[in-house]
């Protein structure tokens, strides 16, 4: 697990291990960026839907976007 600011790069067994608490801390703008890699290689990046949008703002989390980075 490599950090970097708000930047977040972990394994693919590290992601799904800990899905719940990297999920969160997304929506409550605590990460930007959570990067998955397999065989120290990236393969998909997790970010907010809407960068913009604070959290608590109305009373929801920003949602999640999940983008394929590399094939």
């Amino acid at each position: 697990m490599t950090t970097e600011n708000d930047y977040l790069v972990v394994s693919i067994h590290d992601f799904k291990t800990n899905l719940s608490k990297y999920i969160r801390k997304l929506r409550r703008g605590e990460l930007n960026t959570v990067v998955v890699r397999r065989y120290q290689k990236p393969l998909v990046a997790f970010v907010p839907l809407n960068k913009k949008r604070k959290n608590g703002e109305n009373g929801e989390p920003r949602p999640i976007f999940i983008k394929k980075m590399w094939t």
